[in-house]
């Protein structure tokens, strides 16, 4: 299937100057039609010695992210009923929590990962199932952006993360002169919002790392609080 897509975008390329050597390329990479064995797509969940996919658990991940670039609605619409909906809610909740699917140790493969990401959103972005929809929502949430070098920039943005047993959400502003924003509960209206002001805790400028703090308004008022942050810049910021 990769190779079908090498070839596809080759053929795409062909003109009256490069022909030749395009059909070079496919001669010699050995390229024939691929067929498409008759399997239930939703089996990729499923790993054992017997089984189209996967021999151990590790073998769904880069199976599932094959399954996003080169199937189409056909594949995805039988990955989606897999135990009823649920592998695909795990696989949304994975890629929501940042683990195992598009995660990257270094700078180069978060980079990989986030040409995957903005590759999957297009391809998929007009798709009629509402799982896929539900998909591209998470993607677009979690897809890496270029690093941003000014401190004030690298925290700008919209966040959001575990608080107990609920989901809070941050906005914030900032530039040199401070940090500005709101917080807010998941699910709650704009009504519900409160709002913060912040500052750097220390000089740095640029580096690995910004700590901050935001303090919610008024400071006085009870139930508010201040959020101490520590940023690991990565290859999303």
């Amino acid at each position: 299937m990769s190779l079908k897509a090498l070839v596809d975008s080759l053929d795409k390329r062909r003109d009256a100057r490069n022909r030749a050597i395009i059909d070079k390329i496919i001669r010699e990479i050995h390229y024939r039609e691929p067929k498409y064995p008759k399997v239930d797509w939703k089996e990729l969940f499923t790993v054992c010695e017997t089984c189209p996919f996967g021999e151990y658990p590790p073998d769904v991940y880069s199976m599932f992210k094959a399954a996003l670039i080169y199937g189409g609605e056909k594949e995805i619409g039988q990955t989606v009923k897999a135990d009823n909906g649920a592998q695909w809610r795990y696989v949304i909740e994975d890629i929501e929590n940042g683990d195992v699917y598009f995660e990257g140790k270094d700078r180069a493969s978060r980079e990989v990962n986030r040409r995957i990401l903005t590759y999957l959103v297009k391809k998929w972005g007009d798709s009629q199932i509402a799982e896929v929809r539900e998909l591209v929502r998470v993607l677009k949430e979690v897809l890496a952006t270029e690093y941003k070098e000014p401190w004030h920039e690298a925290i700008s943005g919209r966040w959001k993360g575990r608080f107990g047993d609920r989901v809070i959400e941050l906005t914030i502003k900032a530039n040199e002169r401070g940090i500005k924003g709101h917080s807010k509960f998941a699910g709650q209206g704009n009504d519900k919002q409160v709002e913060f002001r912040g500052e750097k805790t220390h000089d740095q400028e640029s580096g690995q790392n910004v700590t901050f703090t935001m303090e919610e308004q008024p400071a006085d008022k009870e139930w508010n609080g201040v959020f101490r942050c520590r940023m690991e810049r990565d290859g999303r910021n």
